[in-house]
């Protein structure tokens, strides 16, 4: 995950996790011609015109229209075909159906180089249009992506639809230094402390935790070395998400391997519960948007394929697994 589409990257992040924080930015700078990593707004549909069917849109436990929540601009430098790759990730617009089967999905979309909607060369950041589509194509969009590209002023999207506040995902590498607290715990272990809570007394303590409590202290502690992070990244087949929790978590046998290709799905990135924070929702409603971890697997060949048979050639719909809050 490049930290802007100009790097257009050969290297590799080997084992470093690549973390997500929200800031916000010019809107000309989130449109699909400068490949945005980005939270709420439209999606800047990197094929805009092969777009998912709309049937893939709607929540599979409310039935009700799904809002755009994320998209990650993620290429995979050693897949031609994948030059340009985003995913993108919607969720119900119930806040208790996010956590349930299909109460959020996500979409890989990619691109070689040469391709019928960007040029060959990274995009120039002054432009602040994108250009335009095809002649003769037509886009069902319940966004109005298109429209609102040309258009000087904006246009509402489909009825229903929620647009949450949009800010642009900057990415960095995860910090190595441990969380203060965790450097203070590390501290009381190795030596006892002035009112006399050594080693034995913290050992103690832990064998009276929970696995929820140990488990919700090593996710504080991770998040401790980046208190800001709202997105974790590693598209690598030994990474897993850290949990707030050690309850509904995925087992191997729980991802399936990917429909179009055959090849096993791997953990991609995480959407933690910070992000909630930025949507603008009203928390005091119970069906606001809330979730205790968004894990995406997508296909670890990230295979392209011209098969449609549910929905979208462009747009391959990948594994989520929700843990509640």
């Amino acid at each position: 995950m490049p930290t802007s589409s100009e790097e257009y990257s050969d290297s590799e992040n080997g084992d470093e996790w690549l973390l997500g924080f929200l800031e916000k930015a010019p809107p000309a700078s989130l449109l699909r011609h400068q490949f945005p990593s980005k939270v709420g707004g439209r999606p800047a549909w990197l094929d805009p015109v092969d777009l998912p069917h709309e049937d893939q849109f709607r929540c599979l436990d409310c039935q009700g229209f799904m809002n755009f929540l994320l998209q990650i601009y993620a290429p995979v430098t050693d897949v031609d075909a994948a030059f340009h790759r985003t995913m993108f990730v919607f969720v119900s617009p119930q806040g208790s159906s996010i956590s349930k089967p299909g109460g959020c999905r996500a979409f890989r979309c990619q691109l070689p180089r040469e391709n019928s909607f960007y040029s060959f060369h990274p995009p120039d950041h002054k432009s602040k249009k994108p250009p335009p589509i095809p002649e003769g194509c037509v886009v069902n969009d319940p966004w109005r992506v298109r429209e609102n590209e040309t258009l000087s002023s904006p246009t509402n999207p489909a009825q229903g639809l929620t647009l949450f506040p949009e800010f642009d995902i900057c990415i960095r590498e995860e910090s190595q230094e441990a969380g203060s607290h965790k450097k203070a715990l590390d501290t009381a272990v190795k030596k006892p402390t002035s009112d006399g809570i050594g080693k034995g007394d913290l050992d103690f303590v832990e064998k009276m935790l929970t696995p929820e409590q140990k488990a919700f202290a090593a996710f504080e502690s991770r998040i401790a070395r980046d208190p800001s992070q709202c997105i974790r990244y590693r598209f690598d087949a030994e990474a897993d998400p850290i949990w707030p929790n050690d309850a509904k978590v995925p087992s191997p046998e729980d991802i399936p391997n990917c429909p179009r290709c055959g090849a096993a799905r791997q953990f991609e990135f995480q959407v933690l519960p910070q992000v909630v924070h930025y949507l603008g929702a009203d928390a005091t409603d119970p069906e606001a948007p809330d979730w205790g971890c968004i894990a995406v697997y997508s296909c670890s060949e990230s295979c392209t394929s011209d098969r449609a048979d549910t929905g979208s050639a462009a747009y391959a719909e990948e594994f989520v697994w929700v843990q509640p809050p």
